[in-house]
């Protein structure tokens, strides 16, 4: 993973998240985009009034739709992958684990152009 050169596009935000957790989170998803999608490509820090969402994207095979339903579920992998892909099946149920403790989420989109974006829902801060 070469996190030196990935794009980070947005504003800084303040975000109400154990800072471990964030941590081992995006961990996760990155090493996810290194081992299925050839390498994240972006993240992107958007906001509202309600969400700090924070977007991994990658652009490789995509998540195939029959598994989209099983994504987060423990100890589940793609059978595209099982055989090809060293894992256990548990880094995208922590990931969604760790944010729901922290009253956030993750939720998987197939990118536009291909590819995966994994966006985790944050709670902002409150403003100083």
């Amino acid at each position: 993973m070469d996190l030196e050169s990935l794009p980070v596009y947005g504003d800084d935000a303040r975000v109400l998240f154990a800072p471990g957790h964030l941590e081992q989170i995006l961990v996760n998803l990155l090493s996810n985009a290194a081992k299925y999608g050839g390498g994240a490509t972006a993240l992107r820090i958007t906001g509202s009034d309600r969400w700090v969402h924070v977007t991994v994207e990658d652009r490789g095979p995509g998540v195939p739709e029959q598994f989209r339903d099983r994504l987060f579920d423990r100890l589940t992998r793609a059978d595209r992958d099982a055989t090809t892909v060293r894992g256990t099946g548990l880094g995208l149920y922590i990931v969604r684990g760790l944010a729901r403790a922290n009253d956030g989420d993750v939720h998987h989109e197939p990118g536009p152009g291909g590819g995966s974006r994994f966006i985790l829902d944050l709670a902002p801060a409150p403003s100083r």
